[in-house]
């Protein structure tokens, strides 16, 4: 007999699965986001694992790469890199990208910041000139400090190069970073809030802290405030009002953007500091009066007979003038202000591709186009029928400053200095120009050009179309590139539902921003 512990047992037979086991994923496994959605995809197509798994791990997988994927601008819609014909498709995104690399600014790459070598200036200048014979090659640059060669397609399409995924001055393709709906909207915004700190602080220099002390409050729901009057027993009252549209009045009240909008802040307290501002903040400050002073920074309106972006009105004081706009109204005082911000050098546009809208255009510049309409409406395309009035424009312009002729060139320049005046400031003689760019400003007085200027260029016109085929007419001085234009007319589309919108685009260039009168005092 067996003893107890050597006894035989009845041996029950584990039941064997009817599928074979399946390890579950593991989403810290995945190199990237699209190989993890694939991935799960598929297992659950299989039967691998259930709707509920999926979901679960789904939501780890996003989860996981968070930080590099933005729910905005995801994967799917990122744009590609750049290439030469994205760069010669709008001639301002060359301009940009030549920029860039003369003032080293960084590109944004995968890698992270490429700040490129300024000796490839002049190679890349040929390259999108089409002048350029070889291979492009590679970029030479830095990143990190470090030495490192990038293709051209390495570097992010972002705004400045014709990104549509946002109209940011921020950089809209990485999503770790806050973007910005319009830099010249919020810049309009920063300056009425800028004025309103130097208003109430009277002789006081203002600081950034100042400008954003006031949009913190005024969120918070101080739009007035009252301010001794340095001259009498009397106060002022101050009032702020911001008329924007809802990207940009967001974005002016989020604290994370407000780096980005560095440069714009600094214009703007060098403007309130300067004499053209404290002019008008003394005034206030010692007239002895109880004033009622409104700062309004119009971003909303669409004004046809205005172009003032920030405006002060006396809601204390009627305008008696009949021969005024404002008459019987709050009276305006003469500070009102077109602001061009950035490196945008567009001041004015025309939209549509009707013949019409050409002869609107063409009159402004002096240049009757009316006989060329059986031609233009002949034509099959919208590019068709514009590379017709254009290269006309340009012919026609030519033709009349050939040789030395000084009246025609003055004539010209007359022309051109008053389309400036109509699209900068629709000829009102009380609104001023100012220009921020790289955190300072100038005031620009577009009223006259000065004749001993205009006795020193010799003018002519280039036609061109670049890889786009669309037109483009440059009005330069003879000696100077095609970059240091005077003016630059120029065909931009978008698209609409049923196909493109054609606009036309009025640019005041490098050469005749030097040839105005800077104001440095007011």
């Amino acid at each position: 007999m067996k003893p107890w512990f050597v006894k035989e047992a009845d041996i029950i037979k584990f039941p064997e699965p009817d599928k074979k086991v399946v390890q579950m994923p593991n989403v810290a496994s995945y190199p990237d986001f699209l190989t993890g959605v694939k991935d799960l995809h598929n297992r659950k197509a299989q039967g691998e694992i259930s709707q509920d798994s999926h979901d679960r791990l789904y939501s780890d997988l996003i989860n996981r790469f968070m930080k590099k994927e933005s729910f905005e601008t995801p994967w799917f819609l990122r744009e590609v890199g750049l290439s030469v014909g994205t760069l010669q498709k709008d001639p301002q995104r060359g301009e940009n990208f030549l920029n860039y690399i003369k003032q080293g600014i960084p590109f944004d790459t995968a890698k992270g910041p490429f700040i490129v070598n300024k000796e490839e200036l002049a190679k890349w200048s040929s390259i999108l000139k089409g002048t350029f014979k070889g291979t492009p090659g590679k970029i030479k640059g830095k990143i990190n400090k470090q030495d490192i060669l990038v293709s051209l397609s390495g570097i992010t399409k972002t705004r400045d190069f014709g990104s549509t995924q946002s109209a940011s001055g921020g950089d809209e393709e990485d999503p770790e970073k806050p973007t910005l709906s319009n830099r010249g909207l919020i810049a309009e915004g920063i300056l009425g809030a800028g004025l309103f700190a130097k208003f109430i602080k009277r002789d006081g220099a203002i600081s950034v802290a100042d400008i954003t002390q006031v949009l913190d409050r005024f969120k918070a729901g101080e739009t007035e405030i009252q301010v001794q009057d340095i001259a009498g027993d009397v106060a002022d009252t101050f009032q702020l009002v911001l008329k924007m549209k809802k990207g940009p009045y967001r974005d002016i009240f989020d604290k994370n953007k407000r780096p980005l909008l560095e440069d714009e802040y600094n214009a703007v307290v060098k403007f309130a500091n300067g004499p053209y501002a404290k002019k008008y903040s003394s005034f206030f400050a010692r007239n002895g009066k109880a004033d009622t002073v409104r700062v309004i920074s119009d971003g909303v309106s669409e004004e046809t007979t205005t172009k003032t972006d920030v405006y002060v009105q006396m809601p204390s004081e009627i305008d008696k003038d009949e021969r005024s706009k404002n008459f019987g109204k709050p009276r305006v005082l003469k500070f009102e202000v077109s602001l061009k911000s950035g490196a945008v050098r567009q001041i004015g546009q025309i939209g549509g591709s009707d013949f019409d809208k050409q002869i609107k255009l063409w009159d402004l510049f002096g240049v009757d186009v009316k006989d060329l309409q059986k031609e233009y409406e002949s034509k099959d395309t919208e590019k068709e029928k514009l590379l017709v009035t254009y290269k006309a424009v340009a012919q026609r312009l030519g033709d009349a400053l050939l040789g030395d002729k000084d009246d025609t060139e003055r004539k010209v320049l007359r022309k051109i200095e008053d389309a400036i005046k109509y699209f900068a400031t629709r000829r009102d003689p009380k609104v001023r120009v100012v220009k921020f760019d790289k955190g300072d400003y100038k005031m620009l007085d577009i009223t006259r050009i000065d004749n001993k200027i205009m006795d020193q260029i010799d003018l002519t016109t280039v036609f061109t179309t670049g890889k786009s085929g669309l037109p483009t007419v440059i009005v330069k001085d003879k000696q100077m590139k095609d970059t240091k234009y005077i003016t630059r007319i120029r065909v931009k589309t978008e698209k609409v539902k049923g196909g493109l919108y054609f606009r036309n685009i009025i640019e005041m260039g490098p050469m005749l921003e030097e040839m105005l009168k800077i104001e440095k005092e007011a």
